[in-house]
């Protein structure tokens, strides 16, 4: 076929088409850098040794004293855990501060966990198999079925179903590509 006969293909919508489907996507907004930096330093802090800590810390700081800005989302997944931080915080220390004092023990765990393990009932969703389980692992199912079944404030999110589909969901601010498929590995070999 001579090249000027040759005709690109249209998408099927303006955008193209991987981005068809795009409305149906949770959209979570962007954690403020300074929230994002604690929540790193939480996350890395059981690998470090020592001085790393301290290193780690002032890097920080130096990154919250720059100038650099960051648009937020004016949407926000509405789910149980993804509320404002303030609010988050609150409830930790109302239940810390109970007669129980496994309470601060367990939340104390949570925090110091490099991920944590989400084990989801069956598929709430009637759909296909190809939508239904991203919608369970990215928003909890169609109705947020599962939704308080997710950490948010946690970088890994390891998802297993009980019809024994899983999944990983991670933070993309606290991993390349390179360290995700070895935790990945990890994950799937234990």
């Amino acid at each position: 076929m001579p090249s000027s006969q040759i005709v690109a293909a249209k998408p099927e919508t303006p955008e193209g088409i991987m981005m068809s489907r795009q409305e149906e996507l949770p959209i979570l907004p962007v954690v403020p850098l300074q929230d994002m930096l604690r929540r790193y330093m939480d996350f890395v802090e059981p690998f470090l040794k020592g001085q790393e800590v301290e290193e780690f810390r002032k890097e920080n700081l130096r990154l919250l004293c720059s100038k650099a800005t960051v648009s937020h989302s004016k949407r926000k997944l509405q789910h149980l855990l993804s509320v404002d931080i303030s609010y988050t915080r609150h409830c930790r220390v109302i239940f810390r501060g109970t007669a129980d004092s496994q309470n601060a023990a367990s939340l104390e765990a949570i925090k110091m966990a490099a991920l944590v393990v989400c084990l989801d009932g069956g598929l709430a969703d009637a759909g296909p198999y190809e939508v239904a389980w991203p919608r369970q692992v990215c928003k909890g199912g169609p109705n947020a079925e599962y939704g308080a079944n997710r950490w948010w404030d946690k970088p890994v999110q390891v998802i297993v179903g009980e019809d024994g589909g899983s999944a990983l969901l991670y933070d993309h601010t606290a991993f390349d590509g390179t360290v995700m498929a070895r935790v990945t590995n990890h994950c799937y070999d234990y």
